[in-house]
């Protein structure tokens, strides 16, 4: 028999249409919702612990590894410690060392700003230690006068200890009785410290007398890196109750450069024209 063009064409469609409609699902249709899966959930602890009244003789651990996380690498410690009395800010100190990884090169710079209220001696304006092998130079700035020093004693000259803040911290966390210990879930922690035993650790630089009240605040980066330490503490100038706000911190991890400062050869020609004015 003879099928006509037409009636073969009539007899597709009816075959695609049954086609259709028989073998759907209703999960393939275009409006149908989608299923979805929902994995089971993985056991986690995403709380901070808390520890409270730890002995900081229990935490000296943790001076170990902050020195072992900038063995042999490059840093820069940065440092401030305010003065306040009734009337404002008496004396503002900053600071900033710029450690080399072999730790035989550094670049020490400490400035201050004092103000009428300030009755200790009166601070050179800024202090430049450039420390390289077995030589330290020293750039003192005064009232606009620059003079320089080669090789003297601590502290106003020759070469810096402790250019890690281990033993600062090591100090410190036997100096308070007690301290809070949280522990985040990524691993770093955050202490404080309360009641001081002993307040000699305290800078006391000047007329400070009389330290008390002091709070200490400790962060610590997972790998046991020192990120920032404050200590707060009263004392007395001169029977004036006055605060004290001391921070340091720990940047430039593995970046940071020490090269020769620009009065480096100022300061090489200055001593040696003292050196031979005095021989």
């Amino acid at each position: 028999m003879t099928v006509s063009v037409p009636a073969r064409v009539a007899l597709c469609l009816v075959v695609l249409l049954a086609g259709c409609g028989g073998g759907t699902t209703p999960g393939d249709r275009a409006d149908a919702t989608p299923a979805t899966v929902t994995p089971a959930p993985v056991p986690t602890d995403e709380r901070s612990t808390v520890r409270e009244g730890v002995d900081g003789e229990r935490l000296r651990s943790l001076v170990g590894r902050h020195e072992a996380s900038l063995s042999g690498r490059s840093f820069t410690a940065v440092g401030r410690r305010v003065v306040t009395g009734p009337v404002g800010v008496l004396l503002d100190t900053r600071w900033e060392r710029r450690v080399a990884a072999d730790r035989g090169t550094y670049h020490a710079v400490r400035s201050w700003t004092a103000t009428w209220g300030w009755s200790g001696p009166a601070p050179v304006d800024s202090r430049h230690r450039y420390h390289a092998g077995d030589r330290t130079l020293t750039r003192f700035v005064r009232s606009g006068e620059v003079a320089y020093d080669l090789d003297s004693t601590p502290p106003t000259g020759g070469p810096l200890t402790d250019l890690d803040g281990g033993d600062h911290l090591a100090e410190l966390l036997v100096a308070f009785e007690t301290w809070r210990v949280v522990r985040h879930p990524n691993g770093s922690l955050r202490l404080a410290g309360r009641d001081i035993l002993r307040p000699g650790v305290l800078d006391t630089t000047g007329p400070l007398s009389d330290p008390r009240n002091a709070t200490a605040d400790v962060r610590i980066a997972p790998r046991g890196r020192v990120t920032r330490v404050e200590v707060r503490f009263d004392a007395t100038v001169d029977g004036t109750r006055v605060s004290v706000v001391e921070e340091r911190r720990f940047v430039g991890i593995g970046s940071t450069a020490t090269e020769r400062p620009p009065w480096y050869e100022a300061a090489i020609e200055a001593t040696a024209s003292n050196a031979t004015g005095t021989g």
